[in-house]
């Protein structure tokens, strides 16, 4: 499928708008507490499952390695790191954890709400850039294409919009974990 070079401009030009700033301090913010507080949820329901009775956090070298390998390699980076740490036989909570993580950045999934790709397209409809429905193409090979295009479109902002929202994550959930001592 052809992208639409009207669509990739509109967003280019937003990313540079105080709308778009904006998105990326405080909406950003919140969803990044969010999805802190899902991250932990997710822990502990992996040690309910292991019927262990203590959570075990993160330890900080695993959020540690985030902005390095974002700075460094961009989102393809961050997800093969999300990929390896996921299927690592460690610790059940570190597992647990990155396969959820793994789950909110990935570009190619179906873009829902919960989603860090997700927020972004939701961010971008409010800002008057809609992209086309893929449940609205007849066929599947049609609605597929027009995902694959999506994400080629929120490419750009999700490469944007990655290191802010893993800084915003990072430091809620140093926040959260020192909380709770």
């Amino acid at each position: 499928m052809q992208l639409d070079s009207q669509i990739q401009t509109k967003i280019e030009e937003h990313m540079h708008s105080s709308g778009f700033f904006l998105f990326l301090d405080q909406e950003l913010r919140i969803y990044a507490e969010e999805c802190v507080l899902s991250s932990i949820e997710a822990m502990e329901n992996k040690a309910l499952e292991l019927k262990k009775h203590k959570v075990n956090k993160l330890k900080k070298s695993q959020l540690h390695s985030i902005p390095a390998v974002v700075q460094a390699g961009g989102m393809k980076k961050l997800q093969e790191l999300a990929i390896k740490q996921a299927e690592k036989q460690s610790r059940p909570e570190n597992s647990a954890f990155w396969g959820w993580f793994k789950g909110i950045i990935d570009p190619s999934v179906d873009i829902s709400d919960g989603s860090l790709p997700g927020q972004i397209r939701k961010y971008l409809k409010r800002a008057g850039i809609i992209l086309p429905d893929p449940d609205s193409f007849p066929d599947k090979n049609s609605a597929k294409a027009q995902r694959k295009a999506n994400a080629e479109y929120i490419k750009p902002a999700l490469e944007r919009v990655l290191p802010v929202f893993c800084e915003h994550f990072i430091c809620h959930y140093n926040y959260q974990v020192q909380e709770e001592k």
